[in-house]
């Protein structure tokens, strides 16, 4: 990454920069106060020191920083140690920056002791700016008695002190990584603008409003890769130096982060001026479609309208098939795109249920939505929403689209929508980033103009059998016409996709009811085991020999072992986690997820824990 950074600022001519170091590794110090940054720019060197973890001795205490406070390094072009002497000092509380009348020797306010808890103070240190290259440095106080610390290590990477050349080196720094998570991206029910990127050894979400100089929420939160490439746990960090454990998931071109039971999504965007519903660049992701006649499917033009593979998954209800297609006419300005399947498997799927109606809908009519949002989070069964037409022109008053109420997430792009009569009259499209409850759907009317230029309007269903009948019945026959769209800028889908774990298997694998070897349970038997590039489901049954329902759930750090290697649970459907309880009947379900395994894997133990009776060993998969 350092080599990245130089290399950057001699191609822009850079005179400025600024160099980030959340959290140092200090080699030694005399006190238990913490160093929590060292800012670096063209300007000063900041050391940022936190004393809320001080050990309180008494209700009162008094701290000094004095004028006779020192930095140390060694020169990275000479190799000669260089002393420079602080010049002032920076006080902050309760995320406020007080800067004092008199910069050194100060005699700081008492600390007082409220039910044990200390006042939370920090305080900067500033010293002239040290050179690019310097990796650790020391702080010594005066007659090394006061505050000092020895091997601060400086190790994360550089950026520019101006903000166009900010954006255009962190945008070379995303250009350059290797892991295809590296990008912009922006929050789609919240404003930030966050940025994930890849040093030599770390990774890092950094805060892309403040990237200019230095700033103590330049870096949002620092990573660490897990055992799944997909997910990585680490720590936000807050202006007022309080920190939080996050977990960071990566799925079709949206993060997801996790923190306090709370979720937040960002999508990824091409550049600074994409629309919140852009799809990002990645190497593979997926939408939703549906079946017009003769194996045609539409889309959105953002889902598969430059892909250079396509593959449709749930045709006549099998969601382990895929069949290639291509797209036949596409337009760009609404968003659309008309596949056909060329699969030389495909043998048809019959005619849709429903019917295509491109007359306008209007305002308070109620509509639903059938689509595959967020796929390995929200797992790949076909998610129902419903809601009403809002208004009928779309964002800031664009005439082809709806306003909708209907929830939809990322994946549900390019899925049908049904009034109350079985009709299609929308096709999403877009999710408002900033509003509540307000999303977009495509009129009829110019899907119809777009097949009709390239095939035929004979290929639209007509006749809806379903009008009359109740909404869940209505699913039941239309869900086999919605599918999930695969899509990838490779030119085969299967080929070069990244590989999660050892030899990762490559394609779907669904066993129902597997032979086990043992298990401790009288009251659950798995039903199914579901492999696939992204994950591993396993779906346990619930059949109490005794008993009609019970209180139960399963544990956070439920496991799986194959070949010697647990992959633990990534998350569960249809039963709430320890200490939280479902109630379950007999016969009721629930499916745990966990990372994808190697594709060689014969057999499989799960392990709710080890005084658990859901545990079952030697499940067959081959």
């Amino acid at each position: 990454m350092r080599k990245i950074i130089f290399l950057l600022m001699a191609l822009f001519s850079v005179t400025m920069y600024a160099q980030i170091t959340e959290q140092p590794y200090v080699q030694s110090q005399n006190s238990n106060v913490t160093i929590y940054g060292v800012y670096v720019n063209s300007d000063y060197t900041a050391v940022c020191i936190d004393y809320q973890d001080y050990i309180l001795r008494s209700a009162k205490r008094w701290i000094r920083i004095k004028s006779n406070t020192f930095l140390q390094y060694k020169d990275p072009d000479s190799g000669r140690f260089v002393t420079i002497k602080a010049r002032s000092v920076e006080r902050l509380i309760n995320d406020q920056v007080r800067y004092e009348e008199s910069a050194f020797d100060i005699k700081y306010d008492t600390f007082t002791d409220f039910g044990g808890r200390p006042v939370h103070w920090m305080m900067r240190v500033f010293f002239p700016p040290i050179p690019v290259g310097v990796s650790e440095i020391s702080i010594v106080g005066e007659n090394n008695s006061d505050l000092s610390w020895n091997g601060i290590r400086i190790q994360m990477a550089l950026y520019p002190d101006n903000e166009d050349e900010a954006n255009e080196t962190l945008q070379e720094i995303i250009k350059n990584s290797k892991t295809i998570y590296a990008g912009n991206y922006e929050g789609i029910d919240i404003p930030w603008k966050l940025a994930f990127v890849e040093g030599d050894n770390h990774y890092a979400l950094l805060n892309r409003e403040k990237l200019v100089g230095w700033d103590i929420m330049g870096v949002w939160a620092t990573l660490t890769p897990t055992t799944y490439p997909n997910v990585f746990k680490g720590t936000r960090h807050y202006t007022n130096r309080t920190k939080t454990n996050i977990t960071v998931v990566f799925e079709e071109g949206i993060m997801l982060i996790r923190e306090d039971g709370e979720e937040q999504k960002y999508i990824k965007m091409n550049d600074d001026s994409a629309s919140s519903s852009t799809i990002a660049n990645a190497s593979k992701w997926s939408g939703t479609g549906f079946a017009l006649k003769n194996g045609y499917v539409v889309t959105n033009y953002h889902v598969a309208g430059e892909a250079k593979t396509i593959e449709i998954y749930g045709v006549n209800g099998n969601a382990s098939k895929g069949y290639k297609a291509t797209v036949v006419g596409a337009d760009k300005v609404s968003d659309l795109a008309l596949l056909k399947i060329t699969d030389k498997d495909f043998s048809g799927y019959g005619n849709p249920p429903y019917a295509f109606k491109s007359s306008m809908v209007d305002v308070g009519e109620n509509v639903y939505v059938l689509g595959y949002p967020l796929t390995q989070t929200m797992g790949e069964e076909i998610k129902l929403t419903n809601g009403i037409i809002s208004a009928r022109s779309g964002y800031e008053g664009d005439v082809t689209t709806y306003q909708i109420s209907v929830p939809v997430q990322p994946g549900n792009s390019g899925g049908p929508m049904f009034d109350m009569k079985g009709n299609l009259v929308g096709i999403v499209c877009a999710k408002h980033a900033e509003a509540e409850n307000a999303n977009y759907a495509i009129k009829t009317s110019y899907l119809k103009n777009l097949v009709e230029s390239v095939a035929s309007s004979s290929i639209f269903p007509t006749v809806s059998t379903i009008n009359g009948k109740e909404l869940k019945e209505q699913v039941k026959q239309i869900k086999n016409f919605v599918y999930m769209i695969k899509c990838s800028d490779m030119s085969d889908i299967s080929d070069g996709l990244p590989l999660h774990s050892g030899d990762a298997t490559s394609t779907s694998n669904i066993i129902n009811y597997p032979t086990v070897k043992r298990t401790y349970s009288e009251d659950f038997r798995v039903k199914s085991v579901v492999i696939e590039r992204d994950y591993t489901a396993i779906t346990l049954e619930f059949i109490p020999p005794k008993v009609e329902s019970k209180a139960l759930n399963i544990d956070q750090n439920a496991y799986i072992v194959v070949n010697g290697t647990e992959y633990v649970m990534t998350r569960a459907e249809g039963i709430e986690l320890a200490p939280n309880r479902s109630v379950l009947s007999r016969n009721m379900t629930f499916t745990m997820y966990f990372p994808p395994i190697p594709a060689s894997t014969t057999s499989m133990d799960l392990i709710e824990s080890q005084f658990s009776s859901k545990q079952f060993l030697g499940i067959k998969i081959r």
